[in-house]
């Protein structure tokens, strides 16, 4: 079978790392397409050199670079106002009024550039004007200069709307996240206590009968401590099965001190099995289940029947007894096995499952979720 990944949750980045390192990331998305913008505007002026037969090309790019460079250099200005200025803030009508002065603006600057620019070339206006744009030369460039501003301005907020989006897509995973953390760290939380009551309620039960027993008792209750210990402060709750499965023997050998050979066990676990990640306490509460409804209630006691079987990229486990069955239907709305229900849905989001059959003699519990292989964290 092949390794799985974990279905632990991976939690995104810290907010603030993420943010910046998307801001980055942002910032040189716009970098580039503001540079090809702006290269593509070059070659358009680069096409309609064949328009005039008496320049050559090297006056003619001298007065393209005339005309483009400002208006890249301002653009940049464009970018930063774009990013410090909230999208229809303050109002709606304020923000349309201030963009419309600010490409206008942006126009004028652009004019008076090229005026600077021309005049340090040793041209005079009318003549560059004459030579470049033929007719209506501030018309033309006015028109232009609002159109290059709303373009630029305009991607610099479809940036900015794509980073803050992705930032609340982010921040909302990883709320939902916590959220499930808190909730298995909750669940887990109440689980142990449960175990511990019952685990120390069968050693109080040897402590007058067979003091002897008692004392093993306790020392293979610190076992149980040092596992149930290890899953409450770890920062998974992953174990293999294999340590999940030694965790119940442990337990069964306890309470075969209290019940002697009133509890048989018949325990199958396959090979390819041992090596599954599970959550810790899965299988031993199914166990006690069984054992504190089915088999310590009779008289004659009973046989706990375990399996552990992997099969089409699912690990399927099984604990049933040949106890009362009326006892057990009640016993499946139990604190255990209601908590090993939400963890599972918590844990797998619906792919894993636990049910529950009661019969006239004992009952079965099944649980089937993904099979992971490989190391516990």
């Amino acid at each position: 079978m092949t390794s799985a990944p974990s279905h632990a949750p991976v939690l995104p980045p810290p907010d603030g790392d993420w943010a910046a390192g998307a801001a980055a990331s942002s910032l040189r998305r716009i970098g580039i397409a503001y540079v090809g913008t702006w290269l593509l505007i070059g070659l358009a002026y680069l096409s309609a050199f064949p328009a005039y037969p008496g320049a050559t090309l090297a006056g003619y790019l001298a007065d393209a670079a005339t005309n483009i460079v400002p208006g890249a250099l301002l653009g940049l200005a464009v970018i930063a106002a774009a990013r410090r200025i909230a999208w229809m803030r303050p109002a709606p009508g304020w923000f349309v009024a201030m963009q419309a002065l600010f490409a206008l603006l942006y126009s004028l600057a652009w004019m008076a550039s090229i005026a600077m620019v021309v005049l340090a070339r040793g041209m005079q206006i009318a003549e560059y004007a004459t030579l470049t744009f033929r007719s209506a030369p501030n018309r033309w460039q006015v028109i232009q200069g609002i159109v290059v501003y709303l373009v630029i301005a305009g991607l610099t907020y479809a940036y900015r709307g794509d980073l803050r989006s992705r930032e609340q897509a982010v921040r909302a995973e990883r709320a939902e996240m916590l959220r499930s953390q808190a909730e298995l760290a909750m669940l887990r939380a109440q689980l142990n206590p449960h175990f511990m009551f019952n685990t120390l309620h069968s050693v109080h039960a040897l402590v007058r009968r067979d003091p002897a027993a008692a004392q093993t008792a306790v020392e293979q209750l610190g076992d149980l401590l040092r596992y149930a210990l290890a899953a409450k402060t770890g920062a998974h709750d992953d174990v293999r099965l294999s340590e999940e499965w030694a965790f119940v023997l442990t337990y069964l050998e306890l309470e075969s001190l209290r019940l002697g050979e009133r509890l048989r066990v018949d325990a199958a676990i396959a090979d390819e099995a041992l090596g599954a990640i599970i959550p810790a306490f899965t299988l031993q509460p199914l166990v006690e289940n069984a054992i504190k409804h089915a088999i310590a209630p009779s008289l004659a006691g009973g046989t706990v029947t375990i399996r552990a079987t992997v099969s089409e990229g699912h690990l399927h486990l099984s604990v049933e007894d040949d106890g009362s069955g009326g006892a057990s239907a009640v016993a499946s709305t139990g604190v255990g096995l209601s908590l090993i229900r939400r963890r599972l849905r918590e844990r797998y989001a619906g792919e894993a499952s636990l049910h529950v059959d009661a019969r006239e003699s004992g009952f079965v519990a099944r649980i089937d979720l993904p099979l992971v292989l490989g190391a516990a964290p």
